[in-house]
């Protein structure tokens, strides 16, 4: 009986060190890529893809990270990561796209960016969405529950501050006690609708 305890110690020793290795990351595993993004110049790049983030794999489709690196990165340069959140279903990471936001975060402009998105042209076309004749409208309505635990408070705050800043009017408010939710305080936004258009 000892004999066969010492066997299986030894076994969950091994398997347990070969776990241990799989979740370390490997600077040097790599792969050395380029892609041509939006404005046709080239961004090289490291890919480090499926990496997989825990011990014990039970959905492989799942379970691992996309990690890409810009060439000169620095401590304060952001790393790319590509998922995708499709009404919060389950999705795999992917690949950074050229022709899309990813590219653009790889290349490092922001995802919001005057010259890009259109908020900040002189032109007021909206080079992102529509048919690029789409103009930028001029007011805003935004409201983030306060409880909100799906999205963190920087994306509405830098929203409607960069449209503040692009002279735009905006009404924004953190809603006390409201969760990632909508269709609250109807009356309010409706009340808000009719100031608009009666102007």
């Amino acid at each position: 009986m000892k004999r066969i305890y010492a066997v299986m110690l030894g076994v969950s020793l091994s398997v347990g060190a070969m776990a241990q290795s799989t979740l370390a990351f490997d600077s040097n595993a790599g792969m050395k890529s380029k892609m041509t993004v939006y404005d046709g110049t080239s961004v090289n790049y490291t890919s480090y893809e499926r990496l997989f983030y825990v011990t014990n794999v039970e959905d492989s489709t799942y379970q691992f990270l996309n990690v890409y690196v810009p060439d000169g990165a620095t401590q304060q340069t952001p790393i790319f990561l590509r998922t995708y959140v499709g009404g919060y279903m389950a999705s795999p990471a992917a690949q950074p796209q050229a022709g899309d936001a990813t590219g653009r975060a790889l290349k490092g402009v922001p995802a919001f960016d005057s010259k890009i998105e259109g908020v900040n042209n002189g032109s007021g076309e909206n080079e992102e969405f529509g048919d690029g004749k789409t103009s930028v409208a001029p007011h805003w309505y935004i409201r983030h529950g306060a409880r909100d635990r799906d999205t963190a408070f920087p994306v509405p705050v830098n929203f409607a501050t960069k449209l503040q800043n692009a002279g735009k009017d905006v009404n924004f408010l953190l809603a006390w006690n409201r969760p990632h939710s909508g269709d609250y305080a109807l009356d309010e936004l409706f009340q808000w609708i009719a100031c608009i258009v009666s102007e």
